[in-house]
């Protein structure tokens, strides 16, 4: 409007265009390492899938650490806005291992064994285990021993490298209590005259219990017990017992018993006395003695 008359304007916009397609900062996922997707600006709402989105969700960029198919979401402004999507795949990156291991059983006070099977065989760069997922690496060996300090589970991971990428795994494991070996024992006992053994260490019946009598017959008894044994000489013998279970052994546990050996008992050699005549017997070997007949002594 020009002095009370009117005339046409011109208002004129630049644009550009971006292209319409998803751009990756790295051509794969190596593992252990994040890749920025990017796609166009200037749409009102962004919202990102895939298996390994991590964050922003909502915006034109966001970071992922997996291969996969991701897509992104968009919608335009406007009173009437339009929803479109764009895709794309990123690929894992052909040097990427994969972490794996087994270990031995894990025994309290015995150091567990761990075996390295990541893939691939041959082109692993470096270790690092961390034996109770604590963010410290406590060994860089291939196939490393750990004693594990209590029992109780323990999540261990093990991160690989094979240059330029990285892969863990975690994998817990399990370090029960030692087995109790403890048990009693009559003593002292005479030879040939039975002593009793008995188990007190409460461990279940799936354990398995290695005794040494030391040379006594087995009257009684298998497995747990308890037991009924006797020896045939006189001396201490040690009683052992080991017991294992889930793979794990208890210490040796030792119980001496006494065994007192049988008198050798001696007496007056025969005799011959006339009637009303008297004569002394004497007897050896023994601390308390018990005649008989009880009549003419």
């Amino acid at each position: 409007i020009c002095c009370g008359g009117a005339h046409y304007s011109y208002a004129y916009i630049a644009a550009e265009c971006s292209p319409l397609l998803i751009v990756s900062s790295s051509p794969t996922v190596c593992g252990g390492q994040n890749v920025t997707l990017t796609g166009p600006v200037g749409a009102a709402t962004y919202s990102w899938s895939g298996p390994g989105v991590m964050a922003p969700t909502d915006s034109p960029t966001c970071v992922i650490n997996q291969p996969g198919h991701y897509t992104l979401t968009m919608t335009t402004f406007g009173d009437n806005p339009c929803t479109f999507s764009l895709d794309t795949i990123v690929p894992p990156n052909p040097s990427n291992p994969s972490a794996n291991f087994s270990v031995s059983s894990a025994c309290l006070g015995s150091p567990a064994t761990f075996t390295d099977l990541s893939t691939p065989v041959g082109q692993i760069n470096a270790w690092a285990w961390d034996f109770n997922n604590s963010g410290t690496t406590n060994s860089t060996a291939q196939n490393p021993t750990y004693t594990f300090p209590s029992a109780g589970t323990y999540t261990v991971k093990l991160t690989v490298t094979r240059t330029p990428c990285t892969a863990d795994t975690l994998i817990s494991v399990v370090v029960p209590p030692s087995p109790i070996s403890t048990f009693t024992a009559t003593s002292p006992v005479c030879a040939g005259v039975n002593a009793t053994i008995t188990y007190t260490g409460g461990a279940p019946a799936n354990a398995t219990y290695t005794w040494n009598f030391a040379g006594g017959t087995i009257v009684s008894g298998s497995g747990q017990g308890p037991y009924q044994i006797s020896w045939a000489t006189g001396g201490t013998k040690n009683v052992t017992l080991i017991v294992t279970q889930n793979g794990c052994s208890s210490a040796l546990t030792t119980v001496p018993v006494t065994v007192n050996p049988t008198p050798l008992v001696g007496v007056s050699p025969d005799v011959v006395i006339c009637t009303g005549g008297s004569t002394t017997l004497t007897a050896t070997g023994g601390t308390t003695y018990v005649w008989a007949p009880g009549a003419g002594l």
